[in-house]
């Protein structure tokens, strides 16, 4: 599915979860991997992403938006 966003935002997910599998495998496509602060503290594995620069921390809906580019960037990047 990363393959067909900008970006995956992840609320919750075990160290076992496909939610994990699905941020890492954004982050290697490239696209952007949102995850919840209370996920980065309560997960090792999230915290790790984000110290090696693959996710980004939200806590609110407008950090998500603010890192997704607009309609007119996707048309550019698409010519």
């Amino acid at each position: 599915m990363s393959g067909f966003t900008q970006g995956t935002v992840v609320v919750e997910a075990s160290r076992t979860s496909g939610a994990k599998m699905q941020a890492r495998i954004a982050s290697a496509h490239g696209k952007r991997a949102f995850l919840l602060r209370s996920l980065v503290v309560a997960q090792p594995w999230a915290a790790k992403m984000l110290e090696e620069g693959r996710a980004t921390v939200v806590d609110e809906l407008s950090d998500v938006l603010e890192g997704l580019a607009g309609a007119e960037q996707m048309r550019k990047a698409g010519e």
